[in-house]
């Protein structure tokens, strides 16, 4: 398997992820001239997966609120089924046909307006829109399996295929979480999200709670199941912040 940043992605993609790269990279420059108001940290939980971030809040521009997030969560297909082998002693449940963990790294460019007066006394509801550069992020997942051809030797570790796939029954369960790390492959592609929020603002503190949904979108090479290509995740997220006002 490849370890760099896979290099056979249809032309059209490449234009838009450079796109995302360069605009969302320019929004930083520009917005180096904006002072920071806030930052904050937190958490989230998706219908594919769960994830931490981190927001950089700037100073609101004319009407709108603009930053920006980092953010990473991992990524689930949504035909991932768990099953467990009762042919096998000391079995362990396993995803069938899974062949990568997914995960996304993603830089996001926000902006936001607050649909009223702001408050510090009550949450501000607030619409946004965000989006920007991602990178996926494929870990082998790999199962001890029973070579039928070798039955009195120990279980193999491998990432499922075909002929394992056939010989069900002769998977033990998953290896260890940390097995196959060293060959973890980065796919590029981008992100869109739609989000409404409450936000408590006093003084010193803020905190939000954002709830949205979220479109990810990589190159074909994202391949989670063995007969799945799919690229493109769509999702509901809830999120929950708490940071500084920056004074």
């Amino acid at each position: 398997m490849q370890n760099n940043i896979c290099p056979n992605i249809p032309p059209l993609l490449k234009k838009i992820i450079l796109v995302c790269w360069v605009c969302t990279f320019c929004s930083f420059a520009i917005a180096q001239e904006s002072r920071i108001s806030s930052f904050s940290f937190g958490v989230s939980a998706a219908t594919n997966g769960y994830g931490l971030h981190g927001d950089l809040a700037l100073q609101p521009k004319q009407k709108l609120l603009h930053g920006f997030q980092f953010s990473t969560q991992t990524i689930i297909h949504p035909k991932e089924t768990k099953v467990q082998n009762p042919q096998r002693a000391n079995s362990k449940p396993y995803v069938f046909g899974k062949i990568n963990a997914g995960g996304a790294l993603r830089l996001s460019y926000t902006l936001q307006k607050e649909l009223g007066s702001s408050n510090t006394n009550t949450p501000n509801l607030i619409i946004g829109i965000s989006g920007g550069p991602s990178l996926g992020l494929l870990k082998p997942y790999l199962v001890g399996y029973q070579n039928p051809d070798y039955a009195g030797s120990k279980p193999d570790i491998i990432q499922q295929n075909e002929t394992s796939i056939v010989n069900q029954d002769n998977i033990y369960g998953p290896a260890s979480w940390t097995r196959g790390i060293k060959s973890l492959t980065i796919t590029p592609g981008f992100h869109l999200d739609f989000h409404l929020k409450l936000k408590w603002i006093s003084p010193t503190n803020t905190q939000s709670w954002t709830t949205g949904i979220r479109l990810d979108y990589f190159s074909d090479h994202y391949k989670i199941l063995y007969k799945s290509d799919k690229q493109a995740f769509a999702s509901i997220y809830t999120a929950y912040s708490l940071g500084k006002n920056k004074m």
